[in-house]
């Protein structure tokens, strides 16, 4: 089978995904743009403000090339149609027998599913569409949904990332047979072997920024931003008893427009107890991950599924999630140590947290047993499209 798969940019989690798929097809990749993989990491990535640096080859094992040489802005909304054309084009030259398209270009996305099928090749959606992470005015919600099934009547398969996404496409009347489910996930192998690197090295990691070894480390990661909700932390922290807030210590991962705001509460809430490690690129965080107990997400939308969440479990933290974060439902539903509370409600959280600090449970003791894994979606993907003879 000859594949060709659109997506905007290189993705850490995607690289393997890629390299399955092109050991048992022959699958050609088009990035629609270079983001956070300019030379030397010059261009910052627009969520943290930081140059990303990555421990895995993101192109190594498929074949690939980029459409244009910018950055997201440049391919997002309406702007996304300019590039209709040469994508038309590159299409035209593979000669796929399908084409996998990632939906993080939505206009762009629309533009190929009112294209392909007229050119009898079979659209492959992954989509990240749900109804229960993000709240909208009634119009806007009413064009996407005409939007979206429009789309969906024209792709031969649409792949949702959790249970949230599947109920979403069965609500718009997507049938079952057009439907992969395949949740969004890290590469499990790496990450248990960068708990292996870590995990033997907690105890002086802890005592390296001054945290007792028997005390209960709270950790967040991520960006400082609005949409995360992370000050809710701060309100929730303290409404706890003072005698409880002060035997628990929080690292911060991460960067954003909220960041100096952040730093500020945090430090006159729980003084010398927490420790701001800023902006961590990927081969560094598993350290904090390594000493912490549980992480704690508060956001309060846009977060479709939660990638930090495998990474903690994978540690073996407990998760103290929201419940608008796209994974917990699906997770929880798989045995794994989670503890939910309502998005943007303190006294929810604070009660989550007197949980986790009274009445712990054990993590698991294989911390990524259970855990979907990266290669589930293109094993899935390329099962359906057998089965379906596409």
């Amino acid at each position: 089978m000859r594949l060709l798969a659109i997506h905007t940019h290189p993705v850490q989690y995607v690289a393997p995904q890629f390299r399955w798929l092109a050991a048992h097809t022959s699958l050609e990749v088009l990035y629609l743009c270079r983001q956070n993989f300019s030379p030397a990491g010059q261009q910052p990535d627009p969520g943290f403000g930081q140059p990303l640096c990555w421990d895995q080859p993101l192109l190594e094992g498929y074949a690939s090339a980029f459409l244009t040489e910018g950055g997201l802005a440049a391919i997002e909304g309406l702007q996304g149609l300019r590039l209709l054309p040469a994508v038309l084009r590159w299409v035209h030259r593979s000669r796929p027998d399908a084409v996998l398209l990632f939906n993080h270009a939505p206009w762009l996305v629309g533009g190929l599913a009112g294209l392909l099928p007229r050119l009898g090749i079979p659209l492959l959606l992954r989509t990240e569409a749900t109804d229960a992470v993000r709240l909208r005015t009634p119009g806007l919600a009413l064009l996407r949904d005409l939007g979206l099934r429009w789309i969906y009547r024209r792709s031969a398969l649409v792949c949702p990332i959790s249970g949230h996404g599947r109920r979403h496409l069965e609500v718009r009347c997507v049938p079952p047979e057009r439907i992969c489910l395949a949740s969004y996930a890290p590469d499990t192998t790496w990450l248990e072997a960068q708990r292996r690197q870590w995990q033997p090295q907690a105890a002086a990691q802890r005592q390296r920024i001054g945290i007792p070894d028997q005390a209960p480390v709270l950790l967040y990661a991520g960006r400082l931003a609005e949409e995360k909700d992370v000050l809710l932390i701060a309100v929730a922290l303290a409404l706890l008893p003072l005698e409880e807030r002060r035997t628990l210590h929080l690292i911060s991962v991460g960067s954003g427009p909220l960041e100096s705001e952040w730093n500020r509460r945090l430090s006159a809430l729980l003084g010398d107890h927490f420790h701001p490690l800023g902006f961590l690129n990927q081969g560094e965080i598993g350290r904090a991950y390594a000493m912490a107990d549980a992480l704690v997400l508060p956001s309060r939308h846009s977060e479709t599924w939660g990638l930090v969440v495998h990474e903690a479990l994978a540690f073996g933290c407990q998760a103290l999630l929201s419940h608008r974060v796209g994974c917990a439902r699906d997770l929880l539903a798989l045995g794994q140590p989670i503890r939910c509370f309502p998005a943007g409600h303190a006294p929810g959280l604070a009660a989550v947290l007197r949980q986790w600090l009274t009445d712990p449970h054990a993590a698991p003791v294989e911390p990524c047993a259970d855990l979907p894994d990266v290669l589930d979606f293109p094993k899935a993907l390329l099962a359906a499209l057998q089965a379906r003879r596409l």
